[in-house]
């Protein structure tokens, strides 16, 4: 959790940097995050035989990258 919420911080601040912040950013920025996530996971059951997949694995990501929402609000809004 506490990796995606990171990494979707550091998606929205790169765009920060670049653009406005907009509610599409923001989507934008979860979406990629949990779709990574998703991808990982079907890469790692793919292709390492030792892991597997997990469904509360991506629903970690999903609540890391949702939980991102809250530092977005007190890092960039003003």
């Amino acid at each position: 959790m506490t990796f995606y919420c990171i990494f979707t911080i550091l998606i929205i601040w790169g765009f920060h940097r670049t653009s406005v912040i907009s509610p599409w950013v923001i989507a934008g920025s979860i979406t990629g995050a949990v779709l990574y996530g998703i991808l990982m996971e079907i890469i790692q059951f793919s292709f390492f035989p030792d892991r597997y997949f997990e469904v509360l694995d991506i629903v970690a990501n999903i609540i890391g990258s949702l939980s991102s929402l809250i530092f977005v609000r007190k890092l960039f809004v003003k």
